[in-house]
């Protein structure tokens, strides 16, 4: 009982994301419709299981029985979920239906098997050949996703810049527990063909939730990623959220100071580190001020209502980039929004690079290529081709 109950907490979890992330799904990049998918089935398989404990209804197992099967959905789900991530595009593209193609088949292999529609075959020599099948599979899977983000995110960490960070982190986590899920799959299928019981796969659910809680926690405790950077925005503007942490601030820096001026400044800046860290990640989202092209850390400081001298201090003992580098990912980051959002479809990547700040084409393409690691044309058709 015990047990199920566990089951059925995951699930309404799993539930509860998936519906709060659904909400703001058109402006949250960490989570988009293929994670949704993965959330409601995983959720959907634990919660079927935890109230078939309370459900004694044979047509109610049966469901959950063929319920199961689905879970090797998940895999395409997740890779196309990175790719989606990396590579965003406006609308649903047909060729990923074809990474469902070998799921379906081997969806309905199993239920051959299990409806003993295959008559005289050797079911053990079937099943080691599909659970081959299966493993070389997931496997690949595994295999694409990790050289997809290892190529265009994890081996490109120094280049990443704001947003970019909370996806190196988050991918990493989620890929770490893709790998744990894929394999107790393995592991489980295993042992069933040992015991002549392919078809039935729920024993070890326990090990499948107790993988998915901290997948659950990370995004319920993540807003960035429950939420999207733009709801998050609206949070912080509203007062809702005081503690804020972004990854290139360092509050407790101990860089030696080099002048007598930095030495006094340490003591006025130190206690007022947090309300100024908060003051420019509040500004940060308001694309507007950061796009006059002569805009300079003094302006920025009369904006925040905080000296000068504290800015610059703060830049140079508290930040991981400088202030010119902050200002550039701003502008980077509000072109690639105007890109996904179709402006380069009636607008020039030149009239682009004006709107966002930006006095050359030449700054822009260098500045664009630093952070994102491509071209501004190769990363329009990146998209196009994803």
């Amino acid at each position: 009982m015990v047990v199920s109950l566990f089951y059925i907490i995951c699930g309404f979890l799993g539930y509860l994301i998936a519906l709060i992330s659904s909400l703001k799904i058109k402006s949250n990049r960490a989570i988009n419709g293929y994670l949704l998918l993965v959330i409601i089935l995983v959720a959907t398989r634990h919660l079927t299981n935890g109230l078939s404990y309370f459900i004694d209804s044979i047509y109610f197992h049966k469901v959950i029985i063929g319920s199961n099967r689905f879970f090797i959905l998940i895999i395409p789900s997740l890779y196309l979920y990175f790719r989606e991530i990396i590579f965003p595009k406006n609308s649903f593209s047909v060729k990923d239906i074809l990474h469902f193609i070998s799921p379906i088949v081997f969806f309905i292999l199993l239920q051959l098997i299990k409806f003993d529609v295959l008559g005289n075959f050797d079911l053990s020599i079937i099943s080691y050949i599909l659970f081959t099948v299966f493993t070389f599979y997931v496997s690949s899977y595994i295999f694409f996703c990790f050289r997809l983000i290892n190529r265009e995110v994890w081996s490109k960490k120094k280049d990443l810049k704001i947003k970019s960070h909370l996806f190196y982190h988050w991918s990493k986590f989620l890929m770490l527990f893709l790998v744990l899920s894929t394999l107790r799959v393995i592991i489980s299928l295993y042992l069933r063909i040992q015991g002549d019981n392919l078809v039935s796969d729920s024993d070890d659910l326990w090990v499948s939730a107790i993988i998915w809680l901290p997948i659950y926690f990370k995004i319920l405790i993540s807003p960035e990623i429950l939420y999207g950077y733009n709801a998050l925005n609206s949070i912080i503007q509203d007062g809702k959220i005081s503690s804020l942490h972004f990854d290139f601030w360092d509050i407790n820096s101990k860089n030696d100071l080099n002048n007598l001026q930095h030495i006094k400044l340490k003591e006025i800046v130190t206690p007022n580190i947090i309300d100024y860290i908060t003051r420019i990640e509040k500004k940060r989202f308001c694309y507007e001020t950061f796009k006059i092209n002569s805009f300079t850390i003094s302006d920025f400081a009369r904006n925040l209502n905080i000296p000068t001298s504290h800015l610059i201090y703060l830049f140079k003992y508290h930040s991981k980039i400088s202030f010119a580098d902050f200002k550039k990912s701003i502008r980077i980051r509000q072109a690639i929004d105007h890109i996904e959002s179709g402006y380069l479809n009636k607008n020039t990547i030149e009239s682009l690079a004006q709107k966002v700040g930006f006095s050359t084409y030449t700054s822009f393409y260098t500045s664009f290529k630093e952070i994102t690691g491509k071209s501004p044309r190769l990363y329009v058709k990146n998209i196009n081709i994803y």
